[in-house]
């Protein structure tokens, strides 16, 4: 680990790694891990991994659990603040059709269409109650329920939709891209169309089509009103 995060510092510089997150493995819970005991066999994995990564640069971000089914996140973070391990994040994965009881130990009805959401509720409350209450959570899988069977219909688009909507009075912000935002042709047409832009030429075109800083709105009662010219991506 210490030699592959040298050859990453090395070849994209320090700025550009410490922005990345570094997830120690996938799913260690289930079948993709088969370290005996399994949960302790993956703590010191991740104990490991995540002192060598520091060893090399304390900015080099570190997590996980990255487990199936929300799960093992309470005893994570346990272990990880009894041991002295670096944790700069929580990460797991939550699926609609995960079952109740991989999900939350319970045998209680909860719809599919709210699992996901109440999956990410649980975990954030086990890091709230946590040593390290302030880490920031990635749910770095997740998706509806069906498998193959609906998620390459046009139900995923409507069922991701109602799984992610903001409050009914969130506050919400709009970048648009359009005519008069990111639109480089009427900047490289007023430079005569130059068949081979200067690096200044292309310069000047990425100053003139930067994106300004999105708009921040208000839901009414859910809606957001939006006039939609040709071509607009919003």
């Amino acid at each position: 680990m210490r030699h592959f995060a040298q050859h990453l510092i090395d070849r994209y510089g320090i700025d550009e790694v410490s922005q990345w997150y570094f997830e120690v493995w996938n799913e260690p819970n289930i079948d993709f891990w088969n370290g005996i005991p399994r949960q302790q066999s993956y703590f010191d994995l991740y104990a490991h991994t995540a002192r060598d990564l520091k060893a090399v640069s304390p900015r080099l971000r570190v997590g996980g659990p990255a487990t199936a089914a929300a799960a093992w996140v309470g005893d994570f973070l346990k272990f990880t603040a009894a041991n002295h391990v670096p944790v700069d994040f929580v990460s797991t994965h939550a699926y609609a059709d995960g079952t109740v009881e991989n999900l939350f130990g319970s045998s209680e009805e909860i719809a599919m269409d709210e699992r996901v959401c109440r999956a990410a509720a649980k975990v954030r409350g086990e890091i709230k109650s946590s040593a390290t209450p302030d880490l920031p959570l990635f749910i770095t899988e997740w998706n509806i329920q069906g498998m193959m069977g609906t998620r390459d219909t046009i139900f995923a688009g409507l069922a991701l939709a109602n799984t992610v909507h903001t409050a009914p009075d969130a506050r919400v912000t709009i970048q648009r891209i359009d005519d008069q935002h990111g639109n480089v042709l009427p900047e490289y047409a007023a430079m005569g169309a130059p068949l081979d832009p200067t690096p200044a030429q292309v310069e000047q075109m990425n100053r003139a089509t930067t994106l300004p800083a999105p708009a921040e709105e208000r839901l009414t009662g859910g809606k957001l009103a939006i006039k939609l010219t040709p071509n607009l991506l919003s």
